[in-house]
């Protein structure tokens, strides 16, 4: 199946959370001299305008981070400002899927390589100019998870690999866990960064378990906002698992997380932030 079109979610709290956490994870690996490898196995379109009736969901996301009055942390400002930079007219009209904060936050000598197995965001994404015109980056109409072995290990022998798969099928929980075994087999210190919805299956609800199970040094970031649908159902919240985390990582979460939930929260919600490692 192939219908998951991620413009009708682009900028909600899922992708706020996710991709200040993404943002971090970057920051971190630019900060050593030697290069390293960007792999995103679901990259989307890379870029999503903000209209009202395909991205009704960013006003609970990245709307709720820009009216924000109280003080922020350093972090969350960056966030902000990164799309800000994003938007130059200085109205909020578009907002950056991930292929785009890697273009921005990863250096000259750093690699993207970018999965897209949406034949419609696939095109969009390889006629971004930004990103078409790189020659740090390749973009390839493909399963991610299947090509990810391929890139793995990397010549700088450091990666970075995002896999925020749209969870359409109940055996993407399954290829999600055994992709990881894969790369963690072939490549065993690279960062990988799992995204994951917070639903009511049975899956969904047992794949944090499985990730923890994997064997590899992890750290696990989670929000609940209790959005359910009128039928019980719908993404209630949503995780990061992040194997390898850098070590600061932790602290760094466990400081900001609770202050993000609390913006994205609406008043009748009762949010709730973890941060767990093992």
């Amino acid at each position: 199946m192939r219908s998951y079109r991620h413009r009708f979610h682009a900028g909600n709290h899922a992708d706020v959370f996710k991709h200040w956490i993404l943002m971090l994870l970057l920051e971190h690996m630019g900060q050593k001299d030697k290069p390293f490898r960007y792999i995103d196995t679901h990259a989307g379109a890379g870029r999503y305008l903000l209209r009202p009736e395909a991205a009704a969901e960013w006003h609970g996301g990245i709307g709720c981070l820009r009216a924000a009055t109280s003080r922020l942390p350093p972090s969350l400002v960056r966030l902000r400002d990164h799309v800000d930079a994003f938007n130059p007219a200085g109205r909020l009209e578009h907002y950056p899927g991930s292929p785009w904060w890697a273009w921005r936050l990863c250096r000259g000598q750093d690699e993207l390589r970018l999965f897209e197995w949406h034949p419609a965001d696939a095109r969009t994404l390889s006629a971004d100019s930004a990103l078409a015109g790189d020659p740090r980056t390749r973009i390839w109409l493909a399963d991610g998870l299947e090509g990810l072995r391929a890139l793995l290990p990397p010549p700088s022998r450091r990666a970075l690999v995002m896999i925020d798969p749209p969870y359409e099928t109940r055996d993407e929980y399954d290829r999600v866990v055994a992709a990881l075994e894969m790369a963690l087999a072939r490549f065993a210190s690279g960062v990988y960064a799992l995204w994951y919805p917070e639903l009511a299956s049975v899956p969904a609800r047992r794949l944090p378990e499985r990730l923890e199970r994997l064997g590899a040094r992890w750290l696990r970031a989670h929000i609940h906002l209790d959005r359910p649908r009128a039928d019980g159902l719908g993404m209630t919240g949503s995780g990061l698992f992040v194997v390898n985390p850098p070590w600061t990582l932790a602290a760094e979460l466990e400081a900001v997380l609770p202050v993000l939930t609390a913006i994205l929260a609406n008043a009748d919600e009762t949010p709730h932030a973890s941060v767990r490692s093992g």
